[in-house]
């Protein structure tokens, strides 16, 4: 995807902690994922598991956040794009819907553990900001 190529360009995301998926570390603890599959709220969990195992397989172990970067065709509000596992990870999502040339994130900020996300969710839509005017 044209937007991921974007992203690790001008963030830059240069520590890539597997081969196998666009798996970055952009700050202590704090990680970004390019995701290659459309998201879906249905298939939200199983995504979600999935994200687990790959900052499992990258050795981001102890407390982390992860933002991951996808595509969608469905439509989500800023609070259905956050999740705590209960144990030591957060995922926030950055979705873009090519077609309705939109975006869907939530740049919140979160007080746990040094876990904020918020500078990493607004450095990838600064950058996307061209692509996407009306976000």
């Amino acid at each position: 995807m044209k937007i991921f190529d974007e992203i690790i360009r001008a963030y830059p995301l240069t520590e890539r902690l597997t081969p196998d998926a666009a798996l970055f570390r952009v700050m202590k603890k704090r990680f970004v994922l390019l995701w290659q599959e459309p998201i879906a709220k249905e298939g939200i969990e199983a995504t979600l598991d999935r994200v687990k195992a790959t900052l499992d397989k990258g050795s981001a172990l102890g407390w982390r956040t992860v933002v991951v970067v996808a595509s969608t065709k469905e439509s989500f509000e800023s609070e259905e794009l956050f999740f705590f596992d209960g144990v030591n990870t957060f995922v926030v999502f950055y979705l873009i819907d090519p077609e309705k040339k939109c975006v869907y994130k939530n740049d919140s900020w979160i007080f746990a553990l040094g876990q904020n996300y918020k500078k990493v969710v607004r450095r990838i839509h600064a950058i996307l900001k061209p692509f996407f005017p009306e976000a």
